[in-house]
């Protein structure tokens, strides 16, 4: 009796032990980090198509190159990527003014937009969903590689 309840017990770790091998966790420090990103991007392309090019002063800020390339998920080693469609397509048009008249019709709001969009639950739901699928694509490549 003893050794069947222990059978059973061996059992269910094993279990739970591979099926929190097929979990893909998202850490927290990567999804922060790509939060950051998303909120300078926003910042920068709003600026740029203002006129104001960050690129063109001496010290150049590799915030990108950090979290992206670094990091090893490369969204932005190809050209409109998923993630480069989704901060345009939600923030590209905040360099605009709020209104056409009045005081605030030569007035933008770029900087408060861009946070807004960077504390957004739309935003967190997003990269959380990419980079689910960014981690499982890697964890199986790693996978099929050790085949």
């Amino acid at each position: 009796m003893p050794y069947k309840f222990l059978n059973i017990i061996i059992v269910l770790l094993t279990i739970s032990s591979v099926c929190a091998k097929d979990k893909i966790v998202i850490p927290r420090k990567m999804l922060d980090e790509y939060k950051t990103f998303s909120l300078g991007k926003c910042i920068n392309t709003n600026y740029a198509k203002m006129g104001i090019d960050f690129n063109k002063v001496p010290l150049h800020d590799n915030t990108y190159g950090y979290i992206d390339i670094d990091a090893g998920l490369g969204f932005y080693s190809k050209r409109n990527n998923v993630l480069a469609r989704y901060i345009e397509e939600k923030t590209g048009d905040f360099y605009k003014p709020s209104t056409q008249q009045g005081d605030l019709a030569s007035a933008n709001m770029v900087m408060y937009k861009c946070v807004d969009f960077f504390r957004s639950r739309a935003l967190d739901a997003f990269l959380r969903k990419i980079l689910y699928k960014r981690l499982s694509d890697i964890a199986n490549d790693t996978a099929d590689d050790e085949d």
